[in-house]
């Protein structure tokens, strides 16, 4: 039996040849953290207007997606709908999907509102939950020639956009510095994660 000293190093302690080359593994071998939770905004943000995921590919690193949409309750008079005829359809038939009353407390007590009312900006509980939904408040305060499923595709774009500066952020060297602090990530001397 034989014992073999090995010097352990932390990424602050690494020379910088081996900080590259442990960043450079890292990004090799990194997968977006928060993927699982974007992709249940969309398909829940979805549904709050009767639309469901078909079919996607989601590119992080170059922001490309490819999106299909389908929802079996709309008619062409709906999906063709545009400008302020459309903002008025979404507000109407999705007011509550969309807006909330407002709640007071004091103590244990809760009161609601009957006439204030706020915006609705968690469905699922993740942060893109809010960069879905301003896309349609945005459409409603300010309608454009955008139709129904042209807004949807916007509202996920939004989400994929944020989802790819968020991995783009991952993959940073300023991230994995801070990441392998945290995590008490110790390297051997030529940056090989131990």
């Amino acid at each position: 039996m034989r014992t073999i000293e090995v010097k352990l190093l932390t990424y602050n302690e690494l020379s910088q040849k081996a900080k590259e080359k442990a960043l450079k593994d890292y990004q090799c071998s990194a997968e977006y953290f928060w993927l699982n939770e974007g992709l249940e905004t969309i398909k829940k943000g979805l549904s709050l207007f009767d639309y469901y995921l078909k079919d996607y590919s989601i590119d992080l690193i170059n922001g490309y997606s490819n999106i299909k949409l389908e929802s079996p309750h709309y008619e062409n008079a709906v999906e063709e709908l545009t400008g302020l005829r459309l903002a008025k359809y979404i507000y109407n038939t999705y007011y509550w999907n969309i807006y909330k009353l407002l709640e007071f407390r004091k103590g244990s007590k809760v009161r609601r509102s009957r006439i204030m009312v706020s915006r609705v900006y968690e469905y699922t509980g993740y942060c893109a939950d809010e960069i879905f939904l301003d896309e349609v408040h945005r459409f409603i305060e300010r309608p454009d020639s955008r139709n129904f499923i042209e807004l949807m595709m916007d509202c996920c774009g939004a989400v994929i956009s944020d989802m790819c500066k968020d991995y783009t952020y991952q993959l940073s060297e300023e991230y994995f510095r801070e990441h392998c602090y945290g995590n008490h990530y110790e390297f051997y001397e030529d940056g090989q994660m131990a």
